[in-house]
């Protein structure tokens, strides 16, 4: 069985890079676990993005997660808690999705001013940061090996 790509996208407002990489160092148990719906995470990438207000991240996983699911596993995985809010609010009201994706991260913001539109915000990927969030999932899988004393 071939198992469909997911891709989650959580928010960080108002976070440093080291805070965010201690918030990912802390999802250990999140990519270890085994839910009952999909089963364990199964990582495949990650891209990280900086936001005017803080990060975006994209992880991609080859798990079939229910619509229903990904608000609460962004929320798990510590994203904005009204933007998790919101997400699972289109999720379960259909005429509120308008046939739109529910899970949406904007690569740039504009606000409506006289003149027409104004840029407010756009997003600036971050290779060196995801490569060292897609090191830190990645080492979630690996078994370190017990050092073994001899007496």
């Amino acid at each position: 069985m071939i198992s469909k790509v997911t891709l989650l996208k959580p928010d960080f407002d108002w976070l440093t890079k080291e805070e965010l990489l201690r918030i990912v160092r802390g999802w250990k148990f999140l990519f270890l676990f085994y839910w009952p719906v999909f089963g364990q995470l199964k990582f495949q990438m990650a891209e990280v993005r900086k936001s005017r207000h803080g990060y975006h991240l994209v992880l991609w996983v080859r798990n079939n997660i229910p619509d229903y699911l990904i608000p609460f596993l962004q929320l798990c995985l510590r994203s904005h808690r009204a933007r998790e809010v919101l997400n699972l609010t289109r999720v379960l009201t259909p005429a509120l999705r308008d046939g739109h994706e529910f899970n949406v991260l904007y690569d740039t913001k504009y606000r409506i001013v006289p003149d027409g539109l104004e840029l407010v915000g756009y997003e600036t990927p971050q290779p060196r940061l995801t490569k060292q969030v897609t090191r830190i999932i990645k080492g979630f899988r690996k078994r370190r090996k017990r050092k073994v004393k001899k007496i």
